[in-house]
């Protein structure tokens, strides 16, 4: 059986199949969006997305990368900050059996350019703010195809395709607008997040349920901790607080809740020593350290990995800015011993999958 989202103005996409089972992608994604659909599906600043909205608004990037040439096995990259949009255009991409790659908002134009050039992409999509930065991209990739704008506040993309010149945006377009909370409710699965979202760090109320679910099923929760890249460098930071980003909130939400796993992710920069303090006290708190580069981690936490946090301590990277082989030739690089190396990039892991059931 196949399921296909009704697109207006264009052929309905491939099915991606998964022969095991006969289920394709966008049956689940559809079936997704259709049980929920009056439900909130995304708060993005003052925007309120349903699924029903969102899934409108998946039919239109679904045709508008159809008609930029995206089918089965040709790459879409994506720069732009967290926005709903930022997983509608993912969703779009594998409904038409695309690959998808996402880039960092924080990197140079020259990573960008090596890795939409290591993709293949024939396809860049990103907010009207980096539309110049998209050009640049673009004029240095030979497969780019098509760079495809979405407003700054959201919603349809911009400009025509194939062939078209890409619409200038309209300066009141230039808007900022986050993620700020992505799906709640008892029948859906908790998310890895930064800790400032409109319902409220994990501390508060609104995320008793979700955390006590987690406990219960054994579960852990990721919690984002040190400066959000998202909004930096941007006037007024899209209005995200770094408050919302500090160790304490790991620490509240561990105390109240000794049977729960928590993961503090990120190197937890500015508040290092908190979040090192924050793991020592409590044995139901790990650290998963993705998003840095080992060689610009803080003494005090080069320190730790090899003492304290030894058995603490997850491997992350963040692919593709950041290679794996990379990452493991920096980490090799800093004078940690072998054995704790091999805790940290997988020894550490293992146990504690084991710990939780998972085999």
């Amino acid at each position: 059986m196949s399921h296909h989202l009704p697109v207006h103005g264009a052929a309905a996409p491939a099915a991606v199949t998964t022969a095991s089972s006969g289920v394709t992608l966008g049956d689940l994604i559809v079936q997704a969006l259709s049980r929920h659909s009056s439900s909130k599906a995304f708060v993005a600043g003052r925007r309120r997305l349903t699924y029903a909205h969102v899934r409108g608004l998946l039919s239109q990037y679904v045709a508008a990368l159809a008609r930029r040439g995206v089918g089965l096995g040709v790459g879409v990259t994506m720069l732009s900050p967290n926005m709903p949009e930022s997983w509608i255009v993912q969703a779009a991409t594998y409904l038409l059996g695309g690959r998808f790659t996402g880039l960092q908002t924080l990197a140079s134009v020259s990573d960008h350019i090596t890795v939409c050039a290591d993709a293949e992409a024939a396809v860049l999509v990103v907010t009207a703010p980096l539309e110049e930065h998209g050009h640049q991209v673009l004029a240095e990739v030979d497969s780019l195809r098509h760079l495809m704008v979405i407003p700054a506040a959201g919603g349809p993309p911009r400009g025509r395709a194939p062939g078209g010149r890409v619409a200038r945006p309209r300066s009141g377009d230039r808007d900022g607008c986050r993620l700020a909370a992505v799906h709640r409710g008892d029948d859906r699965p908790a998310q890895g997040r930064d800790a400032a979202t409109p319902a409220g760090t994990p501390d508060q109320p609104a995320w008793e349920t979700c955390l006590n679910m987690c406990a219960e099923a054994s579960r852990p929760v990721l919690v984002h901790v040190g400066m959000s890249a998202t909004g930096a460098g941007t006037r007024g930071g899209m209005g995200i607080t770094l408050e919302g980003c500090h160790p304490r909130y790991v620490d509240r939400v561990a105390a109240r809740h000794p049977d729960l796993n928590v993961i503090a992710a990120r190197v937890a920069w500015p508040w290092q020593s908190e979040m090192i303090a924050v793991a020592l006290h409590k044995a139901n708190v790990w650290m998963e350290l993705h998003g840095w580069s080992p060689r610009h981690f803080p003494d005090e936490l080069k320190r730790e990995i090899a003492r304290r946090l030894r058995k603490k301590v997850f491997f992350g990277a963040d692919y593709p800015m950041l290679t794996h082989e990379r990452l493991v030739e920096e980490w090799r690089g800093q004078g940690f011993p072998s054995d704790v190396l091999d805790d940290v990039f997988s020894g550490n892991a293992e146990a504690f999958l084991t710990s939780i059931g998972v085999r």
